[in-house]
């Protein structure tokens, strides 16, 4: 089967040549290149994402993959403690462009998800999955909308249900993104902070520390920027639409003010004596064809940590076992910070099942 049908197969149809406008970029990559290269393409040189059955899998234990196993667009519990009372940390995973919350963190082969495997490793966290349309089109929207404030606005409100009352509201937050699942994290920071509502507000004063996997950070070029957006893009199978070229171009200054927002965020935090800890993973690996979608630099965020993960983009969210090199990187920061919240004596809110389940 071509690569630009397996792609299309995981990722969605491609769209038809009548709905689509298509403009030569040298950010995507064209059929012609696809087609040149697919017999370099072997069952031991694909992306974990792009292995046989794709669909769930048999083998795959976890009840909460198979009871989810459909698209999820909102925020679903994954893992709590047993004891009720002893619940110090809310551990927020989000998804990226063309990703969605249970494959994205899915290692198909071993039925390994990242959620509950770190539920099983890190005791007083609750841990949950927020999922929403990340459809190409959609996530940037047409002329009217800005998606990426809709999907930051709707992880706030999740968020808040899950944390009802002054009790709740006492859990510290830490986040887990991919791609441009940050972004969403980032803006949501941000409306959080600039709300007129104290309970919104709360989710950001909250807030902890972000680990971002793969996250493209535009810094003060946008260029960088959209040309990994174009990469995530020809995941896709289909080449970069003029319409979303035209929507980023049309964003690139709201985007460039939400990374300098973000910026002062981090620096404001820190004077008031509440810093935020951030992790920054950077894929290791190319993909077949596609290359390395977000390159080093732009995987950084200067003054905090980074590490590298060796996979490629998809599959550096998905790891085989608790043994798992790029699993104990990233779960040695989880409990890092997850320590540094209980040693400051966090009182145990009551743990309420969530309503979301």
């Amino acid at each position: 089967m071509p690569l630009s049908k397996r792609l299309q197969k995981l990722f969605g149809k491609r769209a038809s040549p009548s709905s689509e406008r298509v403009q030569s970029s040298p950010y995507s990559a064209s059929d012609t290149s696809f087609s040149k290269e697919t017999k370099a393409l072997r069952d031991d040189n694909k992306p974990e994402d792009a292995h046989p059955n794709q669909t769930l899998a048999s083998h795959i234990q976890s009840d909460f993959v198979k009871r989810n196993s459909n698209r999820i667009l909102d925020l679903k519990l994954v893992h709590q403690p047993a004891a009720s009372n002893n619940t110090d940390v809310d551990i927020i995973f989000v998804h990226g462009l063309t990703g969605n919350a249970v494959n994205t963190w899915l290692h198909q082969r071993s039925g390994t998800y990242l959620p509950e495997l770190l539920g099983q490793d890190i005791d007083n966290t609750r841990i949950f999955t927020f999922g929403y349309d990340a459809d190409v089109a959609s996530f940037w929207g047409g002329t009217s909308q800005n998606r990426l404030t809709n999907h930051a606005e709707k992880l706030l409100g999740c968020l808040a249900a899950e944390r009802p009352d002054s009790v709740n509201e006492k859990r510290k937050i830490l986040f887990v993104t991919h791609s441009l699942g940050g972004l969403v994290v980032k803006r949501a920071m941000q409306m959080s902070k600039s709300s007129a509502e104290a309970y919104i507000r709360n989710i950001e004063s909250s807030t902890a520390a972000i680990a971002f996997l793969g996250t493209p950070h535009s810094g003060s070029d946008f260029a960088p920027f959209a040309k990994s957006v174009s990469r995530v893009l020809s995941l896709t199978g289909k080449r970069v639409n003029v319409n979303i070229l035209d929507t980023l171009k049309r964003d690139s200054q709201v985007l460039l003010d939400l990374e300098d927002w973000f910026g002062h965020w981090l620096r404001r935090r820190s004077q008031d004596g509440s810093p935020i800890e951030l992790t920054c993973f950077i894929e290791e690996l190319e993909l077949p064809i596609v290359g390395r979608v977000v390159e080093e630099h732009q995987a950084k965020i200067s003054g905090y940590s980074s590490f590298g993960i060796h996979a490629n983009h998809m599959d550096m969210t998905k790891f085989e076992g608790e043994q798992d090199p790029g699993y104990k990187l990233v779960r040695a920061q989880i409990t890092r910070w997850v320590g540094q919240i209980q040693s400051q004596g966090t009182t145990h809110p009551a743990n309420t099942t969530s309503s979301m389940t």
